[in-house]
């Protein structure tokens, strides 16, 4: 089912959500300047909060304090709870006393800011678990928002249109410089 939703608590929510995605992006990139070389990595998405999830570097740590970068986490590296194994005698203290400097500082500059799309959803008569099993897309385009979903949206807030509707505002909005 294809939906538009010009409701202003819709709308409002709509945007304070992409407000707090812009808070997130904004804390990776001073968390990112702590450590050159490094990207912040955020996860997440509408079903999950989209945050900080940790710090990419190019070229990788030093694998003894660091982690290795993990393929199946973008490559993400953090410091180590504990020296490399198979270091003794004085380049292990060494080396555990700058695993620990590296970790307390990571673990204590690390943002811990959430953005949540509870109250989108909820201004659209749903929440995430209804979107584990159904679904949705949605854009923002010229004061409105669009939605595809098989979920069945507040009659309120949310009113049923047409797919061809929706796939003309998609292809504006894709044209649209903003």
């Amino acid at each position: 089912m294809y939906y538009k939703s010009t409701d202003p608590e819709v709308i409002e929510a709509h945007r304070q959500y992409r407000e707090s995605i812009e808070k997130v992006r904004q804390v990776g990139i001073e968390f990112e300047a702590l450590y050159p070389g490094s990207k912040a990595i955020l996860s997440g998405s509408l079903v999950s909060d989209i945050h900080v999830f940790g710090l990419y570097f190019d070229p990788p740590q030093d694998d003894r304090i660091w982690t290795k970068p993990d393929r199946q986490a973008a490559y993400r590296q953090e410091p180590r709870r504990a020296v490399a194994p198979g270091i003794k005698g004085e380049e292990r203290k060494r080396l555990e006393a700058l695993r620990k400097e590296a970790y307390d500082a990571y673990h204590g500059s690390k943002p811990n800011l959430r953005a949540s799309s509870e109250d989108f959803l909820a201004a659209l008569g749903t929440d995430w678990s209804n979107l584990l099993m159904g679904g949705f897309a949605y854009f923002e385009h010229a004061g409105a928002i669009y939605i595809k979903t098989p979920l069945q949206l507040k009659a309120e807030v949310a009113t049923e249109s047409l797919g061809s509707e929706y796939d003309a505002a998609l292809r504006a909005a894709k044209a649209s410089p903003c």
